[in-house]
C-alpha cells in the first residue's frame, strides 16, 4: 500500500494537541515534535510531545516516540515500541517488538533490542549487543560489543558486560563488575 499525505496542516487534535500527518509515511506527528522530512514516519505510528526523528530514521508499526526522546540517524523503531522520556536511539540501534527505551537510556551502534526487553536510566547498550526476552538494563550500566542480554536478565547499577558475554536466565547483575567474552551466566 502506498500512502500519499496531501495535507500538511493539522489533521487530528488529541487531548487539545494537534497533530499532522508525515509526508514520509503518513503517521501522526505532534506540532510540538520535529521530524525531519528524511525520516519514516509509518501509517500508524506516532511522534508526541517534543521528541525529535532525524536523519533518515525509521519509525514503523504502532511504534510511539514521546516526551524529549530523539530518534536519529538510521535506527529503526518497530512494533508496538516506545521510546520516552529523554532517551536516545541512533546509529543503526533497532528497538522492535513491545521493547521500550527511557529515561535517559542510550540505544546505539548495531545494538537489537526486542520482544519485551527494558533499557532505562543512564544505561548505554551499544555496539553488537542484544536484549531480548524480558531482559532489562538500568542505571548507568553499559551493555557493548557482542554482549547480550536474554529471558529475564538484570543488569543495573554500574555493571559493563561486553565481549561476547551471555547474561541469561534470571541472573541479576548490579556490581561494577566487568564481564567479557567467553564467559555465560545463568
Amino acid at each position: 500500500m502506498s500512502v500519499v499525505v496531501l495535507l500538511d496542516c493539522a489533521a487530528v487534535a488529541i487531548d487539545g494537541l494537534r497533530y499532522r500527518h508525515h509526508r514520509n509515511g503518513g503517521g501522526l506527528v505532534a506540532e510540538t515534535a520535529h521530524v525531519d522530512d528524511s525520516a519514516h514516519v509509518g501509517l500508524h505510528a506516532i511522534v508526541r510531545g517534543q521528541a525529535k526523528v532525524l536523519g533518515r530514521a525509521r519509525i514503523n508499526g504502532r511504534a510511539c516516540v514521546d516526551g524529549t526522546a530523539c530518534v536519529r540517524d538510521e535506527a529503526e523503531i518497530n512494533g508496538e515500541a516506545a521510546i520516552m522520556h529523554r532517551a536516545l536511539v541512533s546509529g543503526k540501534a533497532i528497538v522492535r517488538d513491545h521493547a521500550v527505551v527511557f529515561e535517559d537510556a542510550e540505544v546505539s551502534g548495531t545494538a537489537e533490542v526486542y520482544g519485551h526487553a527494558m533499557v532505562f536510566g543512564h544505561a548505554l547498550v551499544t555496539g553488537n549487543a542484544r536484549l531480548s526476552g524480558r531482559a532489562s538494563t538500568s542505571g548507568n550500566a553499559r551493555i557493548f560489543e557482542d554482549a547480550s542480554l536474554m529471558d529475564e536478565a538484570e543488569v543495573g547499577e554500574a555493571a559493563v558486560i561486553g565481549g561476547g558475554a551471555r547474561i541469561h536466565g534470571i541472573e541479576h547483575v548490579t556490581a561494577p563488575l566487568p564481564l567479557y567474552a567467553d564467559e555465560q551466566h545463568e
